[in-house]
């Protein structure tokens, strides 16, 4: 597969997975309490499968070096404050699932984790939009 094939696969997927992550967190949200866990384990799996795909899909666009020289320097402003947003969005991931294995309740640092997510939501749709014309391309 050729380097735009391969895009054109991971952005789709990841489009995927943001849906069924949207669903995850509806399930979470409207579960009763015993069925509450499934929902959680179901939305952190995915969370480490758009995680690895968010990596592949840098890969693809900024190559396989050292990403610290070059976020800095892209023209999109956008694109460098998506790449902050997702570190705090994973970081806040991790603290909120612990906090979840500690009491096995919705926790509030889950509902920051949900409100940062919100906000790295809207940018990925700014940032699709943005692109849409590499979508329409054969």
């Amino acid at each position: 597969m050729n380097k735009k094939t391969q895009l054109k696969v991971c952005n789709f997927t990841l489009v995927a997975i943001i849906v069924l992550m949207i669903l995850s967190v509806v399930a979470i949200i409207a579960f009763p309490k015993n069925l509450h866990t499934l929902a959680v384990c179901a939305h952190v799996i995915l969370g480490f499968v758009f995680a690895a795909m968010l990596y592949w899909h840098i890969s693809l666009n900024l190559g396989a070096g050292s990403w610290k020289e070059k976020i800095p320097k892209l023209k999109s402003h956008v694109t460098r404050r998506m790449f902050g947003i997702a570190i705090v969005a994973f970081a806040s991931a991790l603290i909120a699932f612990a906090c979840y294995l500690a009491h096995f309740e919705h926790p509030a640092p889950g509902h920051i984790h949900g409100a940062i997510c919100i906000v790295f939501l809207l940018f990925c749709i700014g940032h699709t939009l943005k692109r849409k014309a590499f979508f329409k391309k054969k």
